[in-house]
């Protein structure tokens, strides 16, 4: 609660009195999307999804004769 007492707080300071009671109240009816701990933050039960990665194979681009000692100094900085 004190988290969300500073929340609060630091958006409340430019609001008039009726507006820093409406804020309040969407706080306390919004607390549960809040993570209050450190072990919650990038976590969510609510969406699973994976990646499909899959090696791509390219054959090497030849490059000009006048630019290779170009890229071979880039490769080596």
């Amino acid at each position: 609660m004190a988290a969300l007492r500073e929340i609060w707080q630091r958006g409340a300071s430019d609001l008039e009195g009726q507006q820093q009671q409406q804020l309040w109240k969407l706080l306390i009816g919004y607390q549960g999307c809040f993570s209050w701990e450190e072990e919650e933050l990038g976590q969510t039960p609510l969406v699973q999804h994976s990646i499909n990665t899959m090696p791509i194979r390219q054959r090497p681009q030849c490059l000009p004769l006048g630019r290779q000692e170009a890229a071979e100094r880039a490769l080596v900085a």
